[in-house]
């Protein structure tokens, strides 16, 4: 644990920070302000202005996702208060966010994070079902804390929830393309027009990405890892046929066939690896011998809307989505020249239906309002992992197994294990909440939500093995066949609050949630069914929050800051064990999380924009132990202590051709651990990531020059202790510097 001085130091390291890039605009405050444009959300499935709504919501525009060039759903990290990430599968994979203190490390890929994603109120259940949908956004919405009524699956730490842009009858549309390092080239559109005046709408979206790759691999012949091949639509239509009822429907698809991601391995015992190690490798390099890697995920799916005005005083919404996908990749997980440490990972044959149905009331003239609802989700896969250990000739490790066994020799080389099975999980909730209004100034919130959820696994098989040289799997031996297990859970959690509304401009709150996330079963079992088909109890959390929004200067100057306190029950995560042969799915009893963030925006002048913000956490387990081991009074894996964001964006000057602008973007996250017990080895210090853009803007047209990682600061995102399975520690790096240009035009 830090000492109380160390951290003294890093906040004034960062207050001191912040105030240079305030100072270095080196533009004095007038008062010819223009207001602070009023930003309104759903995050309470009602529309309703960000400042007037009770709990700690951040937005990002549209507008301002370009600016930042945040292109994909793990960019969000760093941008809000408290909201950090850990990422296993490397920049462009599903990130793990972690919000306040709460994160996940299973990477399976049949678990859901206790970040609950929703795109267009619809909840994205599985990782794979998170890829693909950052394009012609209107906005994304973050809401920090559990959410224990309206967003309640699954959020234990929050949710997230990506908007993308609806239809309007007004015809318009855009096309943008790109270049950058890295070969990269880039081009997205969109166009939206009226096909019956006041009654049906269509807007049609189209991404493309495609790069060589970020990290260098240094073998000669071998592809750039890492790379994107990207290719994703949507189509959405709006239909209004009369004054009470509009149906939105989108329809969308995406894939990505491309090179996967690299490994840092920090060897720590070269007698596995035959004297090799990473000398000679730059930190964003590699030397991967792999030549069979692949990336290849898709996504289809339609989501349809309906919002209807039942009465002047009650309006029903539906949300129904259906996805299929799929997630298929081999990779290196050593990246040095010998087969040390291979993966073959696949999800396949997703399906995933979500319906929910809310009622809302508008009561103009009453003290009470209220929104109840119902919510079901179902999802299935077929999952198989296979891990191959030392499977290269140089390492001496032929034959090994079968002289073990007691077997005829086969020629194969190191070991291989893998496993396979089914999944199918079913959820339905049912939720209310209400508001009632004490006084002018005072405000009683309670909501309810239970849920009951079914996890099954079937066909479960686990087996182990050799390698030939040609890859074929030999030496099959089964550890298990046709193995299962069913769990059911469920939950009631409840919220109350006390909203205070100090002034105009003011708004106090005081409120109590409760979280869950869903138990689960463990799908990283090769050895033993009875030991290893485990299931996980399901997360809790129980929270107090202590919030105030507020504007000063006219409305040029607003401030929300936000206090609280989580007592937080069997964190469900998976670390590696035993040096890596093990990965059982664990919870952690207690934990606790107390913190403390911030948000300022600041419109200096008519020109100039500043965003701020700050969050402090106290995360710590109170109760876990681990093969006799404990981590009580430890930091909690991949909780910062201080992370901070400064945004500034700046109109420079005014010409005959367009406004040119300047938007500067940084992120601060103090250091991190990546396994419960604080091991210096399996760590990341505290850094700064830096992105800038400058452009060109017309009313028709912008063309601008970015760059992303401008200091090009090295740093991990992930890490896990391989050291018994091939003798060294195994890093996900972040993303390297990364620059180009790109023209936009609007019609």
């Amino acid at each position: 644990m830090k000492s109380h001085q160390t951290f003294i130091k890093k906040n004034q390291l960062l207050k001191t920070s912040i105030w240079l890039g305030l100072a270095a605009t080196t533009v004095p405050i007038t008062p010819v302000w223009a207001e602070i444009e009023k930003i309104e959300v759903t995050a309470t499935r009602r529309i309703g202005s960000i400042q007037e709504v009770p709990s700690a919501i951040s937005s990002i525009s549209s507008s301002d996702l370009d600016k930042m060039k945040l292109d994909d759903i793990g960019d969000l990290t760093g941008q809000i208060p408290n909201l950090s990430s850990i990422q296993p599968f490397g920049e462009g994979g599903s990130p793990f966010f972690v919000l306040r203190g709460v994160t996940t490390t299973d990477y399976t890929l049949t678990q859901s994070s206790p970040i609950a994603l929703y795109v267009d109120d619809a909840i994205r259940s599985l990782p794979t079902l998170e890829i693909g949908h950052m394009y012609d956004i209107e906005r994304v919405e973050v809401l920090r804390g559990p959410q224990g009524s309206l967003y309640g699956k699954n959020a234990t730490g929050g949710a997230v929830n990506l908007i993308t842009k609806k239809p309007d009858f007004e015809q318009e549309g855009y096309f943008t393309i790109g270049y950058g390092n890295n070969d990269r080239r880039e081009a997205k559109a969109a166009f939206q027009t009226g096909l019956v005046d006041d009654i049906l709408a269509v807007r049609v979206a189209l991404n493309y990405v495609e790069d060589d790759g970020i990290i260098e691999n240094k073998t000669p012949g071998a592809k750039n890892d890492l790379s994107s091949n990207m290719r994703a639509g949507r189509v959405s239509f709006l239909y209004t046929p009369s004054d009470e009822l509009e149906a939105v429907l989108r329809i969308y698809k995406h894939t990505n066939n491309a090179q996967p991601y690299s490994v840092y391995s920090r060897v720590v015992d070269p007698s596995f690896t035959a004297g090799l190690t990473r000398e000679g490798l730059s930190f964003n390099e590699s030397s991967s011998q792999r030549d069979d890697k692949y990336w290849k995920n898709s996504n289809t799916g339609f989501n349809l809307t309906l919002s209807w005005d039942l009465n002047d005083e009650h309006s029903l919404v539906s949300t129904t989505s259906y996805d299929e996908a799929e997630l298929d990749f081999a990779a290196d997980d050593d990246g040095l020249e010998y087969a040390l440490d291979e993966v073959n990972i696949y999800a396949k044959n997703i399906k995933q239906t979500v319906q929910e149905i809310r009622i809302v009331s508008d009561y103009v003239d009453g003290p009470f309002n209220w929104i109840a609802g119902f919510q079901y989700t179902a999802d299935e896969l077929d999952n198989s992992t296979v891990l191959y250990t030392l499977d290269d000739e140089a390492l001496g490790f032929v034959d090994t197994l079968s002289s073990m066994l007691g077997t005829p020799a086969t020629g194969g080389r190191g070991f291989h294990f893998g496993n396979f099975y089914h999944q199918e999980r079913d959820s339905w909730a049912a939720y209310f909440k209400g508001d009632y209004q004490l006084s002018e100034d005072f405000t009683l919130r309670a909501g309810y939500r239970y849920s009951d959820d079914d996890v099954e696994v079937s066909n479960y098989d686990a087996y182990y093995g050799e390698t030939t040289s040609e890859g074929e799997r030999v030496l099959n031996v089964p550890v298990f066949l046709d193995a299962g297990k069913a769990e059911n859970f469920t939950n009631s959690s409840v919220e109350l609050g006390l909203d205070w509304k100090v002034d105009d401009k003011t708004l106090a709150y005081l409120s109590f949630s409760q979280g869950y996330r869903s138990g689960a079963i463990n799908g990283q079992a090769f050895g033993n069914a009875e030991a290893e088909i485990t299931a996980a109890k399901p997360e809790e959390i129980d929270s107090i929050e202590l919030g105030v929004k507020t504007e000063f200067l006219e409305g040029n100057l607003i401030v929300n800051a936000a206090l609280f306190h989580y007592e937080y029950k069997n964190q469900q995560f998976v670390i590696a064990e035993g040096g890596g042969f093990l990965f059982p799915l664990r919870n952690a009893p207690k934990s606790k999380v107390d913190g403390f963030e911030a948000d300022m925006q600041l419109q200096v002048t008519e020109t100039l924009n500043i965003k701020a913000g700050i969050g402090l956490l106290d995360a710590s387990y109170k109760e876990l132990e681990i093969a006799g081991t404990s981590a009580n009074g430890n930091q909690m894996i991949g909780a910062p202590d201080v992370t901070a964001n400064l945004a500034i964006n700046w109109d420079v000057a005014y010409t005959d051709y367009g406004d040119v602008l300047m938007s500067t973007s940084a992120s601060y996250q103090s250091k991190v651990y990546f396994t419960p017990f604080e091991e210096e080895a399996l760590s990341e210090d505290a850094y700064w990531v830096v992105n800038a853009r400058v452009s060109l803007e017309s009313e028709f047209y912008s063309v601008g020059l970015w760059a992303n990682n401008v200091f090009k600061e090295e740093y991990f995102v992930y890490g896990l202790d391989t050291t018994s399975t091939y003798g060294a520690h195994y890093f996900q790096r972040g993303a390297p510097q990364t620059f180009g240009v790109d023209f936009t035009y609007r019609f």
